[in-house]
């Protein structure tokens, strides 16, 4: 892994990352490769299909909120409206009460 070319770059839920690792052979798998794998297996909350849904509606729902915050609200599944409104304190936008309200609703749907 060390020193190779980053060709493409772009935000990967879990789901995404299990799935790309898994398409490369097992004795071809190296050591952080594996470690990411093994913590990606362990930490995914929801299924891919109901992930990509999800983050689909946010995204369209609430145009503000990019596919990187999509993604991260869906892995990290708040429970509240402080834990939405942490994700995002480091924006220079705001949600409004309505829009945390509305993500909550999705998330947990």
């Amino acid at each position: 892994m060390i020193g190779k070319k980053i060709l493409d770059s772009k935000p990967a839920s879990l789901n995404d990352v299990i799935d790309i690792l898994n398409e490369i052979p097992e004795e071809e798998i190296e050591f952080e490769q594996s470690k990411t794998l093994s913590y990606a297996k362990k930490f995914v909350k929801i299924d891919k299909k109901k992930e990509k849904e999800k983050i689909e509606k946010i995204i369209s729902e609430i145009p503000k909120i990019n596919e990187e915050k999509a993604i991260k609200l869906v892995e990290i599944l708040p429970k509240n409206e402080d834990g939405v409104r942490a994700i995002f304190s480091k924006e220079i936008y705001t949600l409004t009460d309505d829009e945390v309200k509305r993500i909550l609703e999705i998330l947990w749907e």
